[in-house]
């Protein structure tokens, strides 16, 4: 379970009728009254600092059986303008692939070694990089129409 099921569960809970298609997680009702358990086929893990931190792109980590694939999304030109007045942001891999069993620590990265698993691991990444792309687009288009209506709001009160 996640914070994303949150929603989803306040309103299961109570019984506000909602699209469960529109809504990433799912609810924990069934979970929390009758014992049920969820058993997804894989653990996901996003990071996405866009909303927070501009310059620190997102990260995706998909856990299945025992390995972790990661995707790094790339610095942009923008990310690295950003932290040349201080330091330059480490050189990441856009994949990483860890046998978590043997290598809990995370020290040996196996994306380019030949594996089943990292085939069946890959279209779960892609598909879940292009809704983090598609939310991340739309975040930055409700900040641009936001900025424009705070600029407005300023000018009017004659701080522009």
């Amino acid at each position: 379970v996640g914070i994303i099921d949150l929603l989803p569960t306040i309103l299961d809970f109570y019984k506000i009728p909602f699209n469960k298609d529109g809504l990433d997680g799912g609810s924990l009702i069934a979970l929390i009254e009758k014992g049920s358990k969820r058993n997804p086929p894989y653990i996901l893990s996003t990071m996405s600092t866009g909303r927070y931190f501009e310059a620190v792109p997102p990260k995706i980590a998909l856990i299945l059986e025992n390995h972790k694939l990661i995707y790094n999304f790339p610095y942009t030109n923008k990310d690295i303008e950003f932290f040349k007045e201080y330091h330059l942001p480490p050189k990441l891999p856009a994949f990483e692939l860890y046998d978590l069993q043997n290598d809990p620590l995370e020290l040996n990265n196996l994306i380019h070694e030949p594996s089943t698993l990292r085939e069946k691991m890959m279209p779960l990444i892609h598909k879940i990089k292009k809704m983090v792309q598609t939310k991340l687009a739309a975040a930055k288009k409700r900040k641009k129409s936001l900025d424009k209506e705070v600029e407005k709001t300023l000018k009017s009160l004659g701080y522009l």
